[in-house]
């Protein structure tokens, strides 16, 4: 379970009950009959209500979601974005990010909007939906709880013929499990005892073709692309499709003032504000990132290990390495979560990599984001001492420290940023030859990487990759760093 997860114990359903009658008639002691579909309604309903302050209403023919199971999902969502705005803010931008997150599928609940907007006051969403039934719910559980000014809930059709290009920082996607009736009938056989908890799920929102691997993998392709069409809506900065009361879709025009960014907007992968390096460099960030791309960081769960193997197969074969994988645990539910993005924007390995996986999964994890340095002498070093160090490497740029920003808690972070490998031999003679770097491009960074160090346990130095796309770049500039703090072991 995500560490700030508040619902790591059981809760305790007779106080529950107290303030919220409607559980009584379902439990047994301190216990809740989950065997019984409107005690599930019920508890969800509670349990938003008692610790988010908000009221939604569950129909009896569609899914009920786990409030503490879809929690684990947004909290990992937030890591995402508050690793993003670390850095950023790290690197001298402003305060006030404007955040917009697709959720593909949100179902009659619309929970993940719901639950990410109490969390985020300034995060703002749009819920898209397929099934007509599911979709007025949500229209009007987002209604109920004020907030169709941050979320707007849209109508798709099943095969939309046009692709998004809004500026997204993520999607969230939680697709149906299984691809076909007999499939999902076979997974209710092979659990001992039955299944833990009666199955509220409708057949829209339990089978799709080729089931929830087909479904991802569908979007990892379209990603590649620049985008993915089941984000259909929103064409030219305008939503085509917008909240209906009487479930009608009307035309409308989006409100620059409700849904656009803040002017502190900052963006590695497209154009935005400056970002400030160093005292005498200025860059905008599109320098850091070469193509305006629509969504940053694509995201979906999933019910089946199996359907993570494929996932990450997928992955692989479209080309893509930079990707995430978590695990979400409540009690003896056990849930997968895959990230990934065509961006250079690299997470921490606590976001992206599990802790201890079994092996199946170990095979499947993306490449550490961090190396570390054991055993350095830096018992005297301080900050003034290593910045003077690292400006002795030519062609990179030393990024503001920003003590308020706690990228790291184990030391003081600073950043270094590169156009290229100027560090190597061969680049130094190649820039001899040619006065240039041997790679990257006047443009753009071509690599950006955050250094960390501890005099704790014989001294240690970590150098963590921000934003590329060339690991062997990164690997090369971290053993340069660690070279030229003294000698020591390897890079783990």
């Amino acid at each position: 379970m995500h560490p700030r997860n508040p619902y790591q114990h059981t809760p305790n359903f007779t106080l529950l009950a107290r303030d919220y009658p409607d559980i009584q008639p379902y439990l047994t002691g301190n216990t809740l009959d989950f065997q019984d579909d409107a005690a599930q309604r019920a508890l969800t309903q509670a349990l938003l209500h008692r610790d988010f302050n908000l009221t939604i209403d569950l129909p009896p023919n569609r899914l009920c979601p786990p409030v503490p199971n879809r929690l684990n999902y947004v909290l990992w969502i937030q890591d995402i974005v508050m690793a993003y705005e670390g850095v950023l803010g790290a690197l001298g931008g402003g305060e006030g990010v404007g955040v917009c997150g697709v959720d593909i599928g949100t179902g009659a609940s619309a929970i993940y909007p719901l639950l990410a907007c109490s969390l985020e006051p300034k995060w703002q969403f749009l819920a898209t939906e397929l099934d007509f039934e599911s979709y007025k719910y949500a229209c009007a559980n987002v209604q109920k709880n004020g907030l169709e000014k941050r979320i707007h809930v849209v109508k798709l059709d099943p095969d939309p013929n046009t692709r998004t290009r809004p500026q997204i920082e993520f999607t969230m996607c939680n697709p149906p499990f299984y691809g076909s009736v007999e499939e999902v009938e076979a997974s209710s056989a092979m659990k001992e005892g039955g299944p833990l908890g009666v199955c509220t799920g409708a057949p829209v929102e339990m089978i799709t073709p080729g089931g929830e691997a087909q479904f991802v993998g569908r979007m990892v392709k379209e990603s590649v692309g620049g985008g993915v069409t089941l984000l259909e809506s929103w064409n030219g900065g305008h939503l085509e499709k917008s909240l209906p009361n009487e479930g009608k879709p009307t035309s409308g025009r989006r409100n620059d003032r409700e849904f656009s960014s803040s002017p502190g907007k900052r963006h590695l992968d497209g154009p935005g504000p400056s970002v400030r390096f160093g005292k005498r460099r200025r860059v905008s960030e599109s320098g850091i990132g070469e193509r305006t791309r629509p969504v940053r960081w694509y995201t979906s769960m999933l019910g089946k290990m199996g359907s993570v193997v494929e996932v990450v197969k997928e992955l692989g074969a479209c080309g893509i390495s930079n990707y995430a994988i978590t695990e979400f645990v409540q009690g003896q539910t056990r849930r997968w979560a895959v990230g990934w993005s065509c961006g250079g924007f690299r997470l921490p390995d606590s976001i992206s990599r599990i802790q201890n996986p079994n092996p199946t999964l170990q095979r499947l994890m993306p490449s550490r984001n961090a190396l570390q340095f054991h055993h350095l002498d830096l018992s005297n070093l301080d900050l003034e001492q290593l910045q003077e160090i690292l400006q002795t490497i030519d062609g990179c740029t030393q990024g503001d420290t920003n003590p308020g920003t706690p990228i790291s808690s184990r030391g003081p972070c600073l950043f270094m940023s590169a156009m290229g490998d100027t560090w190597s031999r061969s680049a130094r003679r190649e820039r001899k030859m040619k006065m240039q770097a041997h790679s990257g491009s006047e443009s753009g960074f071509a690599l950006v990487c955050s250094i960390t160090w501890t005099r704790e346990g014989g001294g240690g130095l970590e150098v963590r990759w921000v934003y590329g796309f060339d690991r062997a770049l990164f690997e090369s500039f971290a053993s340069h760093v660690a070279r030229k703090l003294g000698p020591g072991k390897g890079a783990v």
